[in-house]
């Protein structure tokens, strides 16, 4: 591999992980928090666009392209989730007003596949609550979670509502891959 198509492999490496925090960005953000040279920040971001691993905002900013969400779900087995996730839980966000996390699970760990950030949400924010669901795949086994991280603390019927709009966007991704399997 050469030292250009190096630089190249570990622009795009970058770029992808910023853009995975669930934030879109303009080309100007990703270059300066991507510390890539703006020559290679253009030419990168524009080849990824072409592929479809970035895509453009209605406000002009990078968000992941359909390609870079669905490699990354299909690393888990959870291909068939990735655009029913992104309609989904970004509305889940803004409904229960909580940043919302999707994590692949194998039976033992989870592993974050994407976040959909609260505009309030800072990662050293203390206090945080928590409240967890589980999406099932058609055999009933826990193939993912879904975590809501709230900003406030929660009275029993905000808790009950939150978790009731979470459990219905879980079965839906269920549902998701439910169609995914069963032959057309």
């Amino acid at each position: 591999m050469s030292v250009a198509e190096a630089a190249g492999l570990a622009a795009f490496s970058r770029i992808l992980a910023e853009l995975g925090e669930g934030q879109s960005m303009s080309i100007n953000e990703l270059i300066a928090v991507c510390q890539l040279r703006r020559s290679t920040g253009f030419d990168v971001v524009r080849r990824m666009e072409a592929r479809g691993f970035v895509t453009r905002t209605t406000d002009g900013r990078y968000a992941l392209g359909p390609t870079a969400g669905a490699f990354g779900y299909a690393a888990f087995g959870l291909g068939p989730l990735y655009e029913t996730a992104q309609a989904l839980l970004s509305w889940l966000r803004d409904e229960a007003d909580a940043t919302v996390v999707l994590e692949a699970s194998d039976g033992a760990t989870y592993t974050n596949l994407q976040t959909w950030s609260a505009p309030w949400f800072r990662r050293d924010l203390p206090g945080l609550s928590t409240l967890l669901v589980s999406v099932a795949a058609p055999g009933g086994q826990e193939v993912a979670r879904l975590r809501l991280l709230t900003g406030r603390q929660l009275d029993d019927r905000a808790v009950e509502e939150t978790l009731a709009l979470a459990r219905k966007v879980a079965a839906r991704l269920g549902e998701a891959l439910m169609d995914a399997v069963q032959p057309s």
